[in-house]
């Protein structure tokens, strides 16, 4: 490469990492994303073959009906404080068009720094209402420094979203948490050093968030939702409420009337979330929801039996609580004896336990605060078959085998490599979709069987795979 080409490769490298740069100072804080409602593991590698009375098998990756998936839930709002993270430092290269010394009006007290003031330009295109918040950061001197974030262009290559004209016409409202908001500025009216008076408001709710029996303290992350299942949407003049963000007394504000559940989670040092809720009426005067309480989390165990106590594998089960049905987790499945574990639950809380597979469930309490992991058995009303099953494909022995797509939950060395499989089953209806090498092949194909286990107590069959989906003849011995 000559000197020339590789100098204008510099130079385009250059342009882009500046190019970079400018949109990610350009580019705003983004809202914290809604909390994601317990722990849910990857999926397994294969699915449990017998449906629910009256359902269809259930297909890989396909949802579960016993999770709401007609129409959106209610949207939570959520917010969290990292872990040992430096609080983020003053943007760089940003020149501030406006700077703004924010006071409580009467007392000419500063505003906390931890009020979260902020300042949104408000404007409309093509009819439609639009909140656009700027860039704020706080100045050595203590101001707090405005820049251009989507709105007006300052500078060659600024983004925008508005012509000359509407960003003369635009307002900016400047808030901060704990304060009334203040609307109806115009560009001029902030540009330079300015002071801002906010008059303080009652907060919509308060509390104290306290440790409880064997919590450690860690990160605090919370969420609002309607407890009443109405739809919470942000904008048109409804900001984010401040929620709590670690243990001690907090206030909520900017949250209108309503019917509230508040969902508090506390990170702990094994990566469980220690949980707690309350729900509150909001209605004009400030909420006061007490002292709530954060133990440390409990466990539940789970497994299927048979009616005879022999265990039906089924690394599918799941749970969820009696209070927000629909939002259902997966456990842990353990290494031995057919149990999952669930981890990180709320003492004292009323969990629903089921197989959808396998159609039963079973509505148990978590333990108290230190108490021991509590084991729960849901007793299905079969008996079990103890089947022998030869494997063979397209009429040929195997010789290798790879990923299973579909098939039965297994106990550990069901299955062996010569494709004979020998474990208990549940009657009924199975399908197998697994990669295979047989005599005679060179790599693997996907192959794929469906088959019924008789109620019997023993049953000893061969059963071949095929390529195509298909139903196929089983060979009983």
């Amino acid at each position: 490469m000559t000197g020339r080409r590789a100098a204008g490769l510099l130079a385009a490298l250059a342009g882009a990492a500046a190019l970079l740069a400018a949109w990610w100072l350009l580019r705003g804080e983004e809202p914290a994303p809604p909390a994601v409602q317990g722990v849910t593991p990857p999926p397994p590698p294969i699915r449990s073959p017998e449906p629910a009375p009256g359902k269809g098998p259930a297909k890989r990756g396909a949802a579960a009906p016993n999770a709401r998936t007609a129409g959106a839930p209610p949207r939570a709002v959520s917010a969290s404080e990292p872990a040992d993270e430096p609080p983020p430092a003053p943007a760089k290269g940003l020149t501030p068009w406006a700077r703004l010394r924010l006071v409580e009006s009467g007392t000419g007290s500063p505003v906390p720094a931890d009020a979260d003031p902020a300042v949104t330009l408000l404007t409309s295109r093509g009819g439609r209402a639009l909140r656009l918040p700027q860039r704020v950061f706080p100045q050595e001197d203590g101001t707090l420094g405005v820049a251009v974030y989507f709105g007006e262009a300052d500078r060659p290559g600024a983004p925008t979203f508005l012509t000359d004209e509407q960003a003369g016409s635009a307002r900016y409202e400047v808030a901060a948490y704990g304060y009334a908001a203040r609307g109806g500025f115009a560009r001029k009216d902030l540009e330079g050093e300015r002071e801002i008076a906010l008059d303080p408001v009652a907060p919509s709710a308060m509390g104290i968030l306290a440790a409880g029996p064997g919590l450690v303290p860690g990160p605090v992350r919370a969420e609002i939702r309607p407890a009443d299942g109405r739809p919470f949407i942000l904008g048109q003049g409804v900001r984010v409420p401040r929620l709590p963000r670690a243990l001690g007394p907090f206030a909520i504000y900017d949250l209108p009337d309503g019917s509230w559940r508040l969902d508090v989670r506390v990170k702990q040092p094994d990566r469980t979330m220690a949980h707690s809720s309350r729900e509150f009426e909001k209605a004009g005067a400030t909420a006061d929801l007490g002292t709530l309480e954060v133990a440390a989390p409990v466990a539940i165990r789970a497994r299927v039996v048979a009616a005879d106590g022999t265990v039906i594998f089924d690394r599918e089960i799941s749970l969820e609580r009696t209070d927000s049905p629909g939002n259902s987790t997966q456990g842990e499945p353990l290494e031995a004896q057919g149990w999952v574990e669930y981890r990180g639950l709320e003492p004292g809380a009323e969990y629903r336990v089921f197989s959808f597979a396998l159609g039963v469930e079973q509505t148990v309490r978590a333990p108290g605060a230190g108490a021991p992991i509590l084991s729960v058995e849901i007793r299905k009303d079969v008996r079990v078959v103890r089947c022998r099953i030869r494997f063979t494909v397209d009429g040929r022995d195997p010789l290798e085998w790879g990923d299973v797509f579909r098939g039965p939950f297994l106990e550990d060395g069901a299955w062996r490599k010569d494709g004979t499989l020998e474990c208990d089953m549940v009657p009924g209806a199975y399908e197998i979709e697994v990669l295979a090498r047989p005599v005679g092949a060179d790599s693997l194909q996907h192959v794929y069987t469906r088959f019924t286990v008789p109620d019997r107590p023993a049953w000893d069959a061969t059963v071949d795979l095929h390529g195509a989906e298909k139903v196929v003849d089983v060979e009983e011995r």
